[in-house]
């Protein structure tokens, strides 16, 4: 059969992509090297270690947001004075927080919902800005290429 009557379309494409995971398709033998000269792409993490990691980044993102949303209700509609002395104790949360998303970013993903929600948070925390978040989009991305088996 020649390449031309193997006609491809892009919605075809993200078709089966996106349902793989909805029926359930699981690798199990790594894929071949990488067009880029890599090694075999890993398969996707299984068991306990990588969700107890995961499951322990997220506690501590919500430890860091609690203490952090503690601290603003204290701050609220404080003089500026008032404010100013509790500064410190903000700051210190806020790096908290920070440190706390970082290593939400660097755990690794075990499944496509922790996937998902890694998106939601580099956007909504804006990692791309925060010290060492070009490190925390390139954990990102290797997820997702570990997960979805893309390349590239």
């Amino acid at each position: 059969m020649a390449c031309r009557e193997h006609s491809c379309t892009r919605r075809a494409l993200l078709g089966a992509v996106v349902a793989l995971p909805v029926v359930g398709v699981e690798r199990t033998a790594p894929l071949p090297p990488t067009a880029l000269g890599g090694g075999p792409l890993p398969l996707p993490l299984r068991g306990e270690g990588f969700v107890g990691e995961w499951r322990l980044a997220l506690d501590a993102l919500a430890r860091a947001e609690g203490v952090l949303a503690a601290v603003e209700g204290e701050s609220a509609g404080l003089a500026f004075d008032a404010a100013e002395a509790g500064q410190a104790g903000y700051d210190a949360a806020c790096s908290e927080w920070e440190e706390a998303v970082r290593g939400a970013m660097r755990a690794a993903a075990p499944d496509w919902r922790a996937l998902a929600l890694k998106v939601v948070l580099a956007v909504d925390a804006d990692v791309g800005s925060l010290h060492g978040g070009e490190a925390c989009l390139a954990a990102l991305r290797g997820d997702a290429v570990r997960l979805g088996g893309a390349v590239g």
